[in-house]
């Protein structure tokens, strides 16, 4: 009982100034970690600008989906398939993703990355990567609390505001009639993957446990959302009263 009697007068003992300090260095941590991505994101962007060069077609296509102006859209090289956003109105497509897939299957990623830009995606992943880590650091006194930390809050990162963000993306592309075409390059690209990837039990594991962690859902699932959307944009565009009621019930009814 002494003992608990000390720990909980060392507990008054802390004053408001010490309280404060310790939300200053908090928030002084999470702020340099906020900064130090976003230098790091413009550095890459500022990287990719030196091989980058828009390409005409597509740039002219996907303003005219969107019906709008102002979007480019940028081959630039890399020797893998991926596309990305970083700000503005540019979207980064890679020289090996414009092999792999078609023109209508490029638009649909591009689409796709505009739902990225539209949600102001980026931001939100920065500020919810800082404040993880502004929890973190300090917990670097006792590594393996740290670690448990780090790994445990970038699982629940990924699986919530990463897939969430990602199925948004892919809501855009199937908004603008590029499902069927998003479908496609995703299978596209999750066979071009599998296929340069190591084929051994320590490579199959290391797959298994990215999958878990992965921002991107499983194509399997992703596949399902957009063609599950599809069909509820096709029934509502019908105008059927009856058939969107009961699209509706039974859409519900599911979940």
């Amino acid at each position: 009982m002494d003992q608990i009697d000390k720990y909980l007068e060392e507990i008054q003992e802390v004053t408001g100034v010490e309280i404060a300090g310790g939300v200053l260095i908090y928030l002084g941590i999470s702020a340099a970690v906020f900064l130090s991505q976003l230098a790091m994101i413009f550095a890459t962007f500022a990287s990719f600008m030196k091989t980058a060069k828009k390409n005409s077609e597509l740039t002219r296509r996907v303003n005219k989906v969107m019906k709008t102006s102002g979007w480019e859209v940028v081959v630039m090289k890399h020797n893998m398939p991926n596309a990305f956003a970083v700000k503005g109105k540019t979207i980064f497509i890679t020289n090996q993703l414009f092999k792999l897939i078609n023109k209508d299957e490029v638009i649909a990623v591009a689409l796709h990355e505009v739902g990225h830009l539209a949600g102001n995606h980026v931001y939100y992943r920065s500020v919810a990567s800082s404040l993880k880590f502004g929890v973190v650091l300090p917990c670097f006194v006792f590594p393996p609390l740290a670690w448990f930390l780090l790994l445990s809050l970038t699982f629940v990162q990924n699986r919530t505001i990463g897939r969430y963000q990602e199925n948004v993306a892919d809501s855009y592309a199937t908004k603008y009639g590029y499902g069927d075409q998003l479908i496609s390059a995703l299978q596209k690209m999750e066979k071009y993957i599998n296929k340069m990837a190591p084929d051994n039990p320590i490579a199959r594991t290391l797959r298994k446990i990215q999958e878990v962690f992965d921002e991107h859902p499983p194509v399997r699932e992703r596949v399902e959302r957009i063609l599950k959307e599809k069909e509820s944009i096709r029934v509502i565009m019908s105008g059927n009263v009856k058939k969107i009621k009961a699209h509706l019930t039974k859409k519900f009814s599911m979940t």
